[in-house]
């Protein structure tokens, strides 16, 4: 390396200092970039993984409704019972009667279970029995289940009939229900569902 000549730096003296400069400039913007870059990748590291425990919640965890309560279906109306064919003292024309009925379906996968009554007055049980399963969609629902009791199944001697009851949600709504041994039902009332409608 040449020394300085009259207080001024060599060529080779200020090639090396200019390099210098040039060189940890270089460093420094290397070092900021990759600080940005590091913090830009934890940043989306972190979305993704919240983005990924929200789908595995909102698929483990199904939603609630109606006050975070199971499904549940109520309803209540007014019209003819008619009964069974083969029971004579109930094979007429049909007779005034209200329908009541009831079904919770337990963590939204469970069967509906509840219960129904067909009664005239003044206080008069034409039939009656419980609900097993059932099935809902946009508006409506069909309940099945069993006859087991009423003054026209206490005179019928045979397999406990099945039953279908079906209904819109709301008011005014239209029940209809019907069993396996002929009997049916028309009915008009109000039906309050508490699933997605």
């Amino acid at each position: 390396m040449k020394a300085d000549v009259n207080g001024f730096p060599s060529p080779i003296s200020m090639h090396l200092r200019m390099y210098s400069v040039v060189d940890v400039n270089h460093l420094r913007y290397s070092t900021d970039v990759t600080a940005k870059m590091s913090a830009i990748s934890s940043r989306r590291n972190a979305l993704l993984t919240t983005g990924i425990l929200v789908i595995v919640l909102s698929v483990a965890m199904p939603a609630t409704y109606a006050g975070n309560t199971d499904p549940h279906v109520t309803g209540t109306g007014s019209g003819t019972y008619r009964g069974p064919l083969i029971v004579i003292s109930c094979a007429t024309m049909g007779f005034p009667a209200n329908i009541t009925f009831t079904a919770t379906q337990k963590g939204f996968t469970a069967p509906w279970l509840g219960m129904w009554t067909i009664s005239g007055p003044p206080d008069f049980t034409w039939a009656s029995g419980n609900i097993t399963n059932g099935v809902a969609s946009t508006g409506s629902i069909t309940l099945t289940g069993f006859e087991t009791g009423g003054h026209c199944f206490g005179n019928f001697n045979g397999p406990t009939p099945s039953i279908v009851l079906s209904t819109n949600c709301g008011t005014p709504s239209t029940i209809t229900w019907s069993s396996d041994i002929g009997e049916t039902g028309t009915f008009t009332g109000s039906t309050h569902c508490g699933f997605p409608k």
